[in-house]
């Protein structure tokens, strides 16, 4: 009978350690104000169009992305020799857990750096978008990033 009280108070001491610990790796990762996978850095001379959001559904977010990735074509320079090819690059997307996250698309070295009239505008047309899905355009920003 002793041997029985003294195995179930080491079980609990045990439980209670992992439990602690597992509360201290959470409020460590998921308390985070920024999203733990970082944009990659941009190259001197390039630039991007960075989208940070939150409270966002999956379906919501994959919307979004596609969108972001359409804004950086309609607002991007014709390819080199082409009528109709525009010239973007990759993009980068996540969202956490917590239904937060990033969208970036990257605009293609040696692209022509967005003036801020383009951004004003491909932030009016984030702000329409956003409206007409219903999502709330407090929780979703727009910034152009350049190289340093």
């Amino acid at each position: 009978m002793n041997n029985t009280k003294m195995t179930t108070t080491r079980w609990f001491w045990k439980s209670l350690c992992l439990t602690a610990g597992m509360f201290a790796v959470l409020a460590m990762i998921g308390c985070s104000s920024k999203p733990t996978v970082p944009a990659p850095p941009i190259p001197k001379g390039d630039a991007m169009i960075h989208v940070e959001f939150k409270k966002l559904s999956n379906d919501e977010f994959n919307k979004l992305t596609a969108f972001v990735r359409k804004l950086g074509e309609s607002h991007s320079a014709l390819i080199k020799g082409s009528t109709t090819d525009r010239d973007v690059g990759d993009y980068n997307a996540f969202i956490s857990l917590w239904n937060e996250g990033v969208i970036d698309q990257v605009y293609t070295p040696e692209h022509p750096i967005p003036s801020p009239n383009v951004e004003a505008s491909i932030k009016a047309e984030l702000e329409t978008y956003l409206r007409g899905k219903g999502i709330d355009v407090g929780g979703v920003t727009l910034e152009l990033r350049y190289g340093p």
